[in-house]
């Protein structure tokens, strides 16, 4: 039997920002969001928040970490 995907309240929270949050003290701040989550109840600290990206990239050493192991992946004809 195969699961469907797991859908969360919080997953459709919008994260904003003015022009003003562009200020750090007198220079513009182009620096890329990052925010600390978890995965697989295991803290991740450095996840890097991109709403225009087509894919999700996660090294294959932070996969190992957090219990991932190959054979779990699907397989996909998709070049990157």
């Amino acid at each position: 039997m195969s699961k469907g995907p797991t859908q969360c309240a919080s997953c459709n929270i919008a994260v904003t920002f003015t022009d003003d949050d562009l200020l750090l003290g007198s220079k513009l701040n182009y620096h890329p969001l990052f925010v600390t989550g978890y995965i697989r109840e295991q803290k991740v600290n450095c996840i890097l928040v991109d709403g225009d990206s087509t894919i999700n990239i996660m090294p294959k050493l932070m996969m190992y970490d957090l219990g991932i192991m190959i054979k779990e992946l699907s397989k996909s004809p998709m070049m990157i």
